[in-house]
């Protein structure tokens, strides 16, 4: 599989265990969880709105034949504006759940930047070190803000570091 975050090839596959990218030291464990809620969802599959609309067909029509000499037309009306409505608000629910899943998604494929202002005494390695814990990831820094090797950093100037 690739990294998700650095796209390095052959890491094992985050989507079973929890993985960290020997190259980019991330915790792949919020893919995995990703993965687990679309499965989960995909196993659900029979809580389709179709099967609850049968199955409310069902009891609802059993209801009927049960107890069809104490019901009225207007009770049973009544009761199935009801039942639709339930499932109107189940459907409702499901759509939340799908929207908050692609926000969650969306979210984690795109990196996220705060912006630091150079220092004296600034130096890739240092803000390296200062903001991802490792000066091994200055280079992270350097492709993120278009920078050369050996650039030099002048106080004052932006940079734009990756939250990770």
């Amino acid at each position: 599989m690739d990294c998700p975050v650095c796209e390095k090839k052959g890491i094992a596959d985050y989507t079973q265990k929890k993985i960290i990218c020997p190259q980019c030291d991330s915790d792949l464990s919020s893919y995995k969880y990703i993965h687990d809620l679309k499965s989960d969802q995909g196993d659900r599959k029979i809580f389709t709105p179709l099967s609850i609309i049968i199955l409310l067909l069902v009891i609802a029509i059993s209801a009927f034949l049960v107890n069809s000499e104490k019901r009225t037309k207007s009770e049973l009306d009544s009761t199935i504006i009801e039942l639709q409505g339930q499932l109107n608000d189940q459907g409702l629910k499901v759509k939340d759940l799908q929207s908050s899943v692609e926000v969650l998604k969306d979210s984690l494929s795109s990196p996220r930047f705060m912006t630091y202002v150079i220092q004296k005494g600034d130096s890739p390695w240092v803000v390296s070190k200062r903001f991802y814990g490792t000066p091994l990831k200055f280079r992270v820094i350097q492709e993120d803000n278009n920078l050369i090797e050996n650039s030099k950093f002048h106080p004052g100037r932006t940079l734009k570091i990756r939250i990770e």
